[in-house]
């Protein structure tokens, strides 16, 4: 038996920041300019707003802060969990101020492409930093075989090296910076060419389209 490690990655965290932003737009909200923006691998974003040092990322973020998430913010959490969303918190000087709960879209091409893996015999395999019930329940609308969650990149590149020593091949598909570890550890490593240039280096093959169907026919 296969085994193909999948990832949403800091491509889609980006895809989902920037909708977040032409909200705020669409809203008329003022966005204040920023400085000193750095990325965290495996943890989020942080920039310096007002003299202020905000962080915005998910449950990775949370324990490595090692902050008390207010009632009201973790209800919000734990409500987001439930409905399969993505909660992603925002610090202000290391101190939670708002969730952002944000759905994935279930693509009808995607399950399609797990579909067509399951036919060539491949365990499916999904890899996230997300929560683990946000997880669960993306896992169960697309037929996932096994979920591994609130991982750090070294993490998913474990749980590749565990999958090999179990005997089996390999695949990891990644588009983002948490995924290029992985995609490296792998026997081979599948980067979606729309992803980010760590990832692409990372990569033995890099698909050109953003469809996951070009992943079972990359492996065939």
């Amino acid at each position: 038996m296969r085994y193909a490690g999948a990832r949403r990655s800091n491509a889609v965290r980006n895809i989902r920041l920037r909708r977040v932003v032409k909200t705020a737009e669409e809203r008329k909200l003022v966005l204040r300019p920023m400085n000193g923006f750095a990325a965290m691998p495996g943890y989020g974003v942080e920039a310096t707003v007002d003299s202020h040092r905000i962080a915005v990322g998910g449950p990775a973020l949370l324990r490595r802060a090692g902050v008390f998430v207010p009632f009201e913010l973790q209800t919000l959490i734990d409500g987001a969990a439930a409905r399969g969303q993505a909660a992603v918190s925002i610090l202000r000087d290391n101190q939670p101020i708002a969730v952002l709960t944000i759905a994935y879209a279930i693509r009808a091409e995607s399950r399609e492409a797990i579909r067509m893996l399951h036919e060539q015999r491949v365990e499916v395999v999904m890899m996230t930093g997300d929560a683990t019930s946000v997880a669960n329940a993306v896992a169960a609308a697309f037929g996932i075989d096994t979920v591994f969650a609130e991982l750090l990149p070294e993490q998913k590149s474990a749980r590749i090296e565990d999958a090999k020593k179990q005997g089996k091949t390999a695949a990891m598909i990644g588009d983002g910076v948490n995924d290029a570890p992985a995609l490296l550890t792998a026997d081979v490593g599948i980067a979606i060419g729309a992803g980010t240039d760590v990832a692409v280096e990372a990569g033995d093959i890099v698909l050109e389209r953003n469809d996951s169907r070009d992943i079972p026919k990359s492996l065939r």
